[in-house]
């Protein structure tokens, strides 16, 4: 075998001494015939089996060296030359030739393609992607072949292609269709033998994708939060016509595995507010009621309640995350829509407390927080009129008296600002929006939250409302951290958004030393941002916080004409007056 192996190398390195020459003979054989392709995997197959015996046989040094000396002139041609013909197949195809080989040939190419990544030769791994510019989108390729058949290599394939990390952009609109069909798949009383199947396929899915990966942003882009919401709501309420064909204890076991993992990946694809709210229109809270609907009809049926935990613990993270963006008006209105339909009752509270679950109590957070957000929201919506409009200059923001609500439009590039008219945009963009409007629709590709001009005065009406309403504490705070401080030292209140207790009767300050290294874009400035003295932390600083949506920075703390008494009392009196 090893000397067949090592004449059929010796021969390739004659015919093709680089890779472009071998690839170019591939090119001109045209569209092979199938013997021709059966005839290259063979090849491939015994190639890998050859390196894959030394792999065990020996130490994976060898491994390294038969790649790295044999890859250009012969690995490589053979490998994009199978990666192009697997996924074009058929299984009709497939039945009626040696299918061994393919199969061989699937199990036996990622060893090599990985071991070549990780072979620690920057030559070999230049050479493999300016040789093979097509591999990422080869791999998704045959990986979403393997996904629709199943095929047991589908493992191999999937750590390879979460290896190279360069899926293509193409994928994305395939993985969301690949959603589709495993949704399909289970509602389907005709297909309910598919169903182990296709959440199979969804796990390995799932496991691939991460916010690091460059594909992320795409298949967001593509709808892949609303789809897998859909996928949810699929899975969680477990379909009514499995039962016949899959004995409840498996079905059960599956459905909330799938479930806990499909949680945990839409915390993932909710990373702003634009994808919450694509989740809240495929019906993301009303998931979870049917979720907790599924749970009472099941533990009647079966022993398996407790897998239920898990799952809920994972919602009750989702939850809080979606608590943590409802300063955002696009969320908060969705947020209310869904309250108005749906509710605890008594018998889903006795279930949460007996599952021991932390999502009641993630849920009377939301739902604190909602009630007096609300109220917050119907009075800023009665307040609007034209002081919405993103243009500084805008008539209608001029003159408060025509309060008469303009049919808004957005910035086409970024989205992010709001005017009142066309008008007002097109001065707005020759004024000041332009120098920005690039970067805001960079941020937006790239999944990061965009605020809108609209997101960032509602935010000061909180904060408005939020101080006014703790004035008293607020002001005792500041005093007694002002007489314990050194007089110089330059320090920031700070209130957390995540810590805002609209109910509660105190508020909790903490204190942010001003340091030299967080260069402040606008120092002089700071305690009349805007006139409100509200920003996001990446407004104030070069700095950005994730985990802080909204901060009201109150003052900077230092010895200022009239004492930190009274400047702090300017300042509050400032959210005194009407919007």
């Amino acid at each position: 075998m090893d000397q067949k192996i090592d004449l059929f190398i010796a021969q390739a390195v004659k015919r093709f001494p680089n890779a472009h020459d071998a690839v170019s003979y591939l090119q001109r054989l045209g569209a092979p015939g199938l013997q021709t392709s059966l005839d290259a995997l063979a090849c491939i197959a015994s190639i890998a089996s050859c390196l894959g015996k030394a792999r065990k046989l020996t130490t994976g040094d060898r491994l390294a060296i038969l790649i790295r000396s044999n890859w250009g002139p012969c690995l490589a041609p053979w490998a994009d030359f199978f990666l192009q013909t697997v996924p074009h197949i058929g299984k009709e195809t497939e039945a009626s030739v040696e299918q061994d080989i393919v199969d061989k040939a699937l199990r036996v190419i990622p060893v090599f393609l990985s071991e070549c990544r990780e072979s620690g030769s920057t030559e070999l791994v230049h050479e493999l992607k300016s040789g093979f510019p097509e591999l990422p989108t080869r791999i998704s390729q045959v990986w979403l072949k393997l996904l629709d058949d199943s095929h047991a290599a589908v493992e191999l394939w999937t750590c390879l292609l979460d290896a190279f990390f360069d899926y293509s952009e193409d994928a994305a609109k395939e993985i969301c269709e690949c959603v589709g069909r495993v949704i399909c798949s289970a509602n389907d009383p005709e297909g309910r033998d598919d169903f182990a199947m296709s959440c199979d396929q969804m796990t390995w899915f799932i496991l691939c994708i991460h916010d690091q990966n460059p594909l992320f942003p795409s298949l967001l882009h593509r709808g892949g939060t609303h789809a897998f919401t859909k996928l949810l709501s699929v899975i969680i309420i477990v379909p009514k016509a499995l039962h016949q064909s899959i004995t409840i204890q498996k079905l059960e076991q599956l459905a909330f595995f799938m479930s806990q993992l499909i949680v945990t990946s839409l915390h993932r694809m909710m990373p702003g507010p634009t994808w919450i709210t694509e989740a809240f229109d495929a019906g993301l809270f009303k998931v979870i009621f049917q979720g907790l609907k599924a749970h009472r009809r099941h533990r009647i049926l079966s022993t398996f309640p407790r897998l239920f935990r898990p799952v809920f613990d994972a919602l009750a993270t989702l939850v809080d995350h979606v608590n943590m963006f409802l300063a955002y008006p696009s969320v908060l209105r969705r947020v209310l829509g869904s309250f108005e339909h749906l509710h605890i009752g008594e018998r889903d509270e006795k279930l949460l407390r007996k599952m021991g679950t932390t999502f009641l109590r993630s849920w009377e957070r939301i739902e604190y927080r909602v009630v007096a957000i609300g109220e917050i929201y119907r009075n800023f919506k009665e307040s609007e009129g034209g002081y919405l409009c993103g243009y500084d200059e805008c008539p209608k923001k001029l003159e408060p008296s025509q309060k008469v609500k303009p049919k808004y439009v957005r910035c086409s590039g970024c989205s992010s600002i709001v005017y009142c008219s066309r008008e007002c945009a097109k001065r707005c963009w020759r004024t000041s929006h332009r120098e920005n409007c690039a970067r805001l629709e960079r941020d937006l590709k790239n999944a990061r939250p965009v605020q809108t001009n609209v997101d960032i005065r509602f935010f000061r009406a909180i904060i408005r409302a939020y101080l006014v309403k703790h004035r008293s504490d607020i002001e005792t705070q500041f005093s007694a951290h002002g007489q314990e401080r050194f007089p110089h030292t330059r320090q920031m209140a700070v209130i957390d958004w995540r810590q805002m207790d609209m109910t509660s009767s105190s508020s909790p300050l903490s204190w942010k030393d001003v340091e030299e290294d967080m260069e402040c874009n606008n120092e002089e400035n700071i305690r009349m941002l805007n006139g409100e003295h509200v920003a996001t932390l990446s407004e104030m600083f070069n700095v950005v916080d994730e985990d802080q949506i909204i901060l009201a920075f109150i003052f900077p703390v230092s010895t200022m004409e009239g004492g930190i008494d009274r400047v702090l009392a300017d300042s509050l009196d400032a959210f005194e007056q009407p919007l």
